[in-house]
């Protein structure tokens, strides 16, 4: 079983392809700060052929980037963007949450940008966000961001960590002291979130979201960072009262997923086919 899996999410691609896989560092100006990540590029085996593309958003402070996930994902046919916000990971500027969103938009629009020379379909990205990347997923298409679909692995909920578990968002808060931010003042994630936070609760956004593409939810059984009951299923359950085209599906694993790495693998490029076969 486990060598058919791998066979179905990995492949190495055919030696005759036009445009071998290669990697591209990135430099991108994200409101005056400059911002660093890479795009995964996939093979290409004809002169027309245009691909789908992968917006992967990191969590906080960022150290996992499920990068064998986006591995998975070139293999088969994705290019995939990663990226480091502002103040964290060698990227410029200051850390904070509100940052986060806007960097991800700034991203979102860089890859259609690029969509000629990087031959990807513009109409065929898909944003994928874990943990905090899902909440800036969530937030940035709440603002705007047009993505064709949406993988939420683990989403942070921060407007409820905010609003309704102050010990969590204060241990969140104190990981700065752990991390490798960039901050101006000590107290400057604090007092973005208290301009914001009310706004970034998942309820709240639901509105704003999209109601045409499709959402896929993944949670963790034991996950203890951000628990489904409290971040994922609350809007999940919104959003199928209001008839949006929603899963979730929950593994037994926890924040980081990292005894189902295979199987997560299987979902989510399943999430992907699924979606990106209603753009065709």
């Amino acid at each position: 079983m486990t060598e058919k899996v791998y066979s179905i999410i990995r492949q190495d691609p055919d030696p005759s392809a036009l445009v071998k896989p290669y990697v591209e560092a990135l430099r991108v100006e994200s409101h005056g700060s400059i911002l660093f990540g890479y795009a995964y590029h996939p093979a290409f085996y004809d002169q027309a052929s245009k691909g789908p593309a992968v917006l992967m958003l990191h969590g906080h402070p960022g150290g996992d980037k499920n990068m064998d996930l986006a591995e998975h994902f070139r293999s088969n046919g994705y290019t995939v963007v990663v990226f480091s916000y502002r103040g964290v990971w060698g990227s410029h500027g200051n850390y904070c949450l509100s940052h986060n969103i806007e960097d991800t938009m700034v991203f979102a629009e860089y890859i259609r940008e690029r969509a000629n020379d990087w031959r990807i379909d513009p109409d065929r990205l898909f944003i994928f966000g874990h943990s905090m990347g899902g909440f800036a997923a969530l937030n940035a298409m709440a603002a705007g961001t047009k993505g064709k679909g949406a993988i939420l692995l683990a989403p942070c909920d921060m407007g409820y960590k905010y609003l309704y578990d102050k010990v969590a968002f204060d241990n969140l808060m104190q990981s700065k002291e752990r991390g490798c931010f960039t901050l101006p003042t000590d107290d400057y994630m604090e007092k973005d979130a208290e301009k914001h936070g009310e706004g970034w609760y998942f309820l709240n956004l639901l509105p704003k979201l999209d109601k045409s593409i499709p959402y896929r939810f993944i949670g963790g059984t034991t996950d203890v960072v951000t628990p489904p009951d409290k971040h994922a299923l609350p809007l999940v359950q919104a959003m199928r009262e209001e008839g949006y085209d929603v899963t979730y599906t929950e593994l037994q694993d926890g924040h980081t997923f990292q005894n189902t790495r295979v199987r997560l693998a299987v979902e989510t490029l399943q999430f992907l086919s699924e979606m990106d076969a209603e753009c065709n």
